[in-house]
């Protein structure tokens, strides 16, 4: 699957299961295909369990992204969240046997 919106530009395995429009705001709602979710953040590792659905919400008006990790389908279970900022740093979505990780790095200039 490929996510391209803004300066957010997202390929890996994973299933699209829905996305919602808010003027220059998208929401994509990603099944991650299981429930748990190892943040890659500057190489430091957190881990998520019980995750349900992966929420990333990008804009035409900035290059920040907010990823939420959601216990059901409902943007109001959203259990943490981060924000990052795409001019700054990449994102990358990486399955894995028995969970997924989202690996979010600084950009080497």
């Amino acid at each position: 699957m490929n996510i391209k919106y803004g300066k957010l530009d997202l390929t890996g395995d994973f299933i699209l299961r829905d996305i919602r429009e808010m003027g220059p705001d998208r929401d994509f709602f990603i099944d991650p295909g299981t429930s748990v979710i190892n943040f890659i953040v500057w190489g430091k590792r957190i881990q998520v369990t019980g995750v349900k659905y992966i929420v990333i919400r990008a804009s035409l008006i900035t290059t920040e992204i907010t990823i939420h990790a959601l216990g059901d389908s409902d943007l109001f279970s959203s259990f943490m969240n981060l924000e990052t900022d795409l001019s700054e740093e990449s994102l990358e979505f990486i399955k894995e046997e028995n969970s997924c990780c989202i690996v979010i790095s600084k950009i080497h200039s």
